[in-house]
């Protein structure tokens, strides 16, 4: 059976500094997802442990069974596989979120930790929504305007099942429990926040 593959990456500027998260998720058949924010001030770790959580929640929502993950980050793999021990309280929560995906998988999921540069799509990714140069990361430009007309608003609703399953993500990480509904109108404060 082929397996669907994800590369996870995360970093900081400043370590705390701004930070940002990454994934790339490519399907038996070759389709390819990529997928990254802005996190804020945080560490390299965290940043790591965001990009593995984003990434392990949108390959459930595709409904990847069989996954191999690939991050550059030996300590997160250790850490999630259980040869290293969580000792920092910041990533504690982010530990325990990324394990409960790991348990939604129905089929096989395999860590695995490889150099930087063989995880160069991830990383080109995440250094791209740091420099704010990322395409998927701007909003979506505005129709042209006609003189006398005024724009028609575009409907607020997402309707990306990641989307929705990451945003319930965060939420769980802090011990609310969301709906879709919640989820959407979620994001949407959080598009106008950051806009």
């Amino acid at each position: 059976m082929a397996a669907w593959k994800l590369n996870t990456d995360g970093g900081s500027r400043g370590n705390p500094g701004k930070a940002a998260w990454a994934f790339v998720l490519q399907s038996p058949t070759g389709e390819i997802f990529e997928k990254g924010g802005l996190m804020g001030i945080s560490t390299n770790n965290c940043a790591e442990y965001e990009g593995m959580i984003q990434g392990l929640a949108f390959a459930l929502a595709q409904k990847a069974d069989h996954l191999e993950v690939f991050s550059d980050s030996e300590l997160i793999v250790k850490q999630l596989r259980g040869e290293y021990k969580v000792k920092h309280a910041d990533m504690i929560p982010l530990w325990e979120e990324a394990k409960k995906l790991l348990r939604d998988f129905t089929g096989q999921v395999t860590l695995n930790h490889v150099r930087r540069e063989l995880n160069k799509e991830a990383d080109k990714l995440c250094n791209l929504v740091l420099d704010g140069k990322w395409v998927g990361a701007r909003p979506e430009p505005e129709a042209p305007k006609t003189p006398g007309t005024k724009p028609t608003p575009k409907p607020l609703t997402i309707t990306d099942e990641a989307t929705l399953a990451a945003i319930r993500a965060v939420f769980a990480r802090y011990g609310a429990a969301i709906s879709e509904e919640q989820a959407s109108e979620a994001g949407l404060m959080l598009r106008k926040i950051l806009a």
